[in-house]
C-alpha cells in the first residue's frame, strides 16, 4: 500500500501542482483479503510516507449500509460523517494557515491519537466512561456495563417515550465490576415517569464467552436510588423503570421486555 499511496500522491500533486497538501482517509470495504492492505496502510503511517492518513475513521466506520449488519460493503450516513470529520481534523492546520494569509505546511502532519476499538472476546473493556445527554435541571443517572464480544453493546435511552441523546456504546466490563455513568438531564414534573433502556445489538455464538450483553447496574433520580433499578439485558430488548420525586410513586414498571416473568406456583387446593 505504501507504494500505491506514494504513486497516488504524485498523481494528485502533478494534477494540482507541487506543494498541495494531500489527505487520505481509508474506507473499510470487506472484499477479499483486506489484511495486507490494512497492514500496508498502518506501515505507511508508521514510517511517515503516509502521515496524512487518519486511521481513526477506518476503525470507527461501521460499514452497515444505513442501519443494516455491520462490516458489509457499503457506508451509512453516519460513516460518511465519521470520514468527513476525520478529513476536517486532518485539514484544519492547512485551512488555518490559508485563513491567516500563509501557505499550507507541506510537512507531514502527525498521526491522530488512536481511537480505542471495541474489545474482542476475552479482551478487557476500555476504561468506564462518563457521558451527559439532554438539558434541564433534573438529573437521572444510569450505571451501565456490558459483556463485549466482537464489538461493544449499543443502546438507546428514552424518558416517557422520547429518546434522549443518540446511540450510546458501552465500554465498562460487567465481569470486572465496572460501570459507565450516563447522566440524563431534563425538566420532569413531580408526577410518575418512565425511563427505558433499549439494547440494540445482541450477539451470541453459543457459549458464555461468545455472548454480548448489556446491564443496567443502577439508576438514581435527583440523587436517590430507584427501587429495583437493575436489569440484565441478555438479548435485544427494552428494560423499563419508573421514577418520580416521591419514592412511593417510583415503584418499578415492567422489567426487560425479552424476559418473561416466572409463573407463580398454583394455589394449594387444600387451603
Amino acid at each position: 500500500m505504501g507504494n500505491s499511496y506514494e504513486a497516488n500522491k504524485r498523481l494528485v500533486e502533478d494534477a494540482w501542482g507541487h506543494g498541495v497538501t494531500t489527505e487520505f482517509v481509508p474506507i473499510r470495504y470487506n472484499w477479499g483479503n483486506i489484511g495486507p492492505i490494512l497492514d500496508g496502510m498502518r506501515a505507511a503511517v508508521a514510517n511517515g510516507t503516509a502521515a496524512g492518513i487518519d486511521m481513526s475513521a477506518y476503525d470507527l466506520a461501521r460499514m452497515d449500509w444505513g442501519g443494516g449488519p455491520p462490516n458489509t460493503e457499503h457506508m451509512s450516513g453516519s460513516d460518511a460523517a465519521i470520514i468527513a470529520d476525520a478529513l476536517a481534523k486532518s485539514l484544519a492546520p492547512t485551512v488555518q494557515a490559508l485563513a491567516n494569509g500563509g501557505s499550507p505546511d507541506p510537512s507531514p502532519q502527525p498521526e491522530p491519537e488512536p481511537v480505542p476499538t471495541a474489545p474482542a472476546s476475552g479482551e478487557e473493556s476500555p476504561d468506564p466512561e462518563q457521558r451527559d445527554a439532554g438539558t434541564g435541571p433534573d438529573r437521572l443517572v444510569l450505571k451501565i456495563s456490558q459483556d463485549a464480544y466482537q464489538g461493544s453493546a449499543e443502546y438507546t435511552v428514552s424518558v416517557d417515550g422520547e429518546q434522549i441523546g443518540g446511540t450510546f456504546t458501552a465500554s465498562a466490563s460487567n465481569s470486572a465490576g465496572e460501570s459507565d455513568t450516563l447522566t440524563l438531564k431534563g425538566d420532569w414534573d413531580a408526577g410518575r415517569h418512565e425511563v427505558a433502556v433499549t439494547f440494540l445489538n445482541d450477539k451470541w455464538d453459543g457459549t458464555p464467552d461468545t455472548d454480548r450483553n448489556l446491564y443496567v447496574d443502577g439508576i438514581t433520580y435527583t440523587g436517590a436510588a430507584l427501587r429495583n433499578d437493575e436489569a440484565d439485558l441478555l438479548e435485544a430488548g427494552t428494560a423499563r423503570f419508573a421514577f418520580a420525586e416521591d419514592d412511593e410513586a417510583a415503584a418499578p414498571s415492567t422489567g426487560p421486555e425479552p424476559t418473561e416473568p416466572e409463573p407463580s406456583p398454583p394455589d394449594d387446593p387444600a387451603e
